[in-house]
């Protein structure tokens, strides 16, 4: 049975972070902020994974309340269960000095980050991605400089912007599938080694 959609999640549970370590389970968030609803079949062409290998990993994210069931719909003689995020966004919340906390959540950013590599390069060895021109949607880049607060306010400016598109365009099913992962991070300055 459909829930009451949230309008925001924020995670901070330890347990859920540390399910969030799964690049599948997170493939599977992220395609359902994408299209809005699908069932484990359609996740499945979505992801270019087996069918079976998905009801495990969805079972998860429905069980830590991340996946709610959002109906069934009629599929030959049987009905098959739809699936949705529980809230409009989903977002991991971090107390600073809680170590535990931020272990879990940067494995799950990695996860993300795992799924961005294995989307860029089927991409390009696929010889599915325009990397130049008109139409291009294949990018890959990591900067790194000093910016000021304002550099910083507007960068961020710029991200909110591209989490607007795509939230804009959740359960859109025209136009072209395109994943974006995003991370920024301050760095530390690292001392120059020596060669003794």
């Amino acid at each position: 049975m459909a829930r009451r959609r949230q309008r925001t999640l924020r995670v901070d549970d330890v347990e859920v972070l540390r399910a969030l370590a799964s690049p599948v389970r997170m493939e599977i968030l992220t395609s359902l902020g994408g299209v809005g609803q699908a069932s484990i079949a359609e996740l499945a062409r979505l992801l270019g994974r087996a069918p079976t290998s998905l009801y495990h990993h969805v079972d998860q994210l429905v069980q830590r309340g991340l996946v709610v069931e959002a109906g069934t719909r009629p599929r030959g003689a049987n009905d098959e269960r739809l699936f949705r995020l529980a809230a409009d966004e989903v977002g991991l919340r971090h107390d600073p000095g809680d170590t535990e906390r931020a272990e879990a959540i940067a494995d799950a950013v990695a996860s993300n980050l795992r799924a961005a590599e294995r989307d860029f390069r089927a991409s390009l060895v696929d010889g599915v991605g325009r990397v130049r021109g008109r139409g291009r949607d294949t990018f890959g880049a990591r900067y790194k400089g000093w910016l000021e607060e304002a550099d910083r306010r507007e960068l961020f400016e710029h991200l909110e912007a591209i989490a607007a598109l795509f939230r804009r365009r959740q359960g859109a099913t025209t136009g072209r599938l395109v994943t974006a992962t995003l991370v920024t991070a301050p760095a530390k300055e690292r001392k120059r080694r020596h060669d003794d």
